[in-house]
């Protein structure tokens, strides 16, 4: 009802008798006085940033961090080793101090903030790796720990359980590579692919559970790593590694479908599709054994799916 309406409706309230019009006037008065107040409180509103503000971002990150690659690149071997470990340092430097400054609280600065803090973890990881094997001429798997472990700790810092997708991912690949360097020394290929499964599987319990945030991108993180494990392990365990794979793909759809989280059954799938005709052809080899199996297996599951969902369906007997 509008500010009119209303003087109109307290006339005709006056002239019926039900108000003086001492008490109109009072109520009229009294709305000012409120309506006053209202305007006062409320903030300002605010304009969302142009789209044309995100871009920008967006180019001017890649452009520093594409500028700082090639010119290392190109100018490599004319460059002494303190001089590509300033450049670096100072790329990372400047990306994570724009970051800093944008805020969390607009989706366009949100999103701009988890893309420059990423590029600067990329070029935190290329300064660590010119550290240990330019100047200190590291080799072998010391070089991928001291990456990992200089990758997860800055991600961590910037990530701080916070809705941070890409620092997430950066803390996730950190401490793949910081474990698989470890790993590396004990048994190969076999070790690491079992780490990247079991860090994989961690995260996603920690991601159904809310402890990871955000849980949208904790999930298929924490699935993708099971599933590439075996791939990894393969190399070393021919044999056990596709059995593994089929094990991860079999649970990831069973706990998917008792969690009704379709990224874990879909992932399961996937694996399924991977991994089993791999187990197969293990145990039969090239013979007609294997794809008769899968033939009736797929369609006894399908019965068995059929007469479970009709059974559900079916009225109760006994209530009749």
């Amino acid at each position: 009802m509008s500010s009119l309406q209303v003087t109109e409706a307290l006339a005709r309230a006056v002239a019926s008798g039900l108000l003086t019009a001492e008490a109109a006037e009072a109520i009229v008065a009294n709305e000012k006085i409120y309506l006053a107040s209202t305007e006062r409180a409320a903030p300002p509103e605010r304009r969302g940033l142009p789209a044309v503000t995100e871009a920008i971002g967006y180019v001017g990150a890649c452009l520093v961090m594409i500028g700082m690659v090639v010119f290392v690149g190109q100018y490599w071997d004319d460059l002494a080793t303190w001089s590509r470990l300033t450049i670096m340092l100072a790329v990372t430097a400047l990306l994570l101090g724009v970051g800093a400054f944008l805020p969390d609280d607009e989706p366009v600065t949100w999103r701009l903030r988890n893309f420059v803090w990423l590029l600067a973890v990329g070029a935190l990881a290329g300064f660590t790796g010119v550290l240990v094997v330019d100047a200190l001429e590291w080799t072998g798997p010391g070089v991928a720990i001291s990456i990992g472990c200089a990758v997860t700790a800055c991600s961590l810092a910037l990530w701080q359980g916070k809705d941070r997708p890409a620092q997430q991912l950066s803390t996730f690949v950190g401490a793949l590579i910081a474990t698989g360097g470890v790993m590396a020394l004990i048994d190969g290929d076999g070790a690491i692919g079992v780490s990247v499964v079991s860090i994989g599987a961690a995260w996603l319990v920690l991601g159904v559970g809310h402890v990871i945030r955000p849980k949208y991108a904790a999930l298929p993180l924490g699935a993708l790593a099971m599933l590439v494990g075996p791939m990894i392990a393969a190399e070393s365990w021919p044999n056990v590694a596709p059995v593994i794979g089929l094990a991860v793909a079999i649970s990831l759809i069973a706990a998917g479908a008792a969690r009704h989280e379709f990224v874990m059954t879909g992932a399961g799938v996937l694996g399924l599709f991977v991994f089993l005709p791999m187990t197969l052809g293990e145990l039969f080899g090239d013979t007609v054994g294997a794809p008769l199996i899968l033939l009736v297996s797929g369609a006894l599951l399908l019965i068995v799916m059929l007469v479970v969902i009709r059974a559900k369906r079916r009225p109760d007997q006994s209530a009749t």
